[in-house]
């Protein structure tokens, strides 16, 4: 596995800082069709729950990775401090 990611390291390009959480970084690897994600920290955060206009397929190259599927609750059931809002300042990466 080290040959592959050595193989990334040389390819990867565009690099997005903080990406979803502070310390996850974002690359764009050769034909700008594939994203490369690397993480600086042992993070316990989850990235706040979205959806995806597209499909798409994640391998874990090193590490561990949790994925949750989230779904709507009534008002009785859910946490109402559980939300939150990202506003979008205009480039990848940096949010309020």
């Amino acid at each position: 596995m080290q040959n592959v990611i050595d193989v990334i390291d040389r390819i990867k390009s565009d690099r997005v800082i903080n990406y979803a959480i502070a310390g996850l970084d974002s690359y764009l690897l050769g034909n700008g069709k594939v994203r490369y994600f690397e993480c600086s920290r042992d993070h316990q955060d989850q990235i706040t729950p979205h959806s995806h206009r597209f499909d798409f397929s994640c391998i874990v190259l090193a590490g561990m990775v949790t994925n949750r599927i989230w779904v709507e609750c009534d008002d009785q059931s859910g946490d109402f401090f559980e939300g939150s809002i990202i506003t979008y300042d205009g480039v990848i990466g940096e949010h309020d």
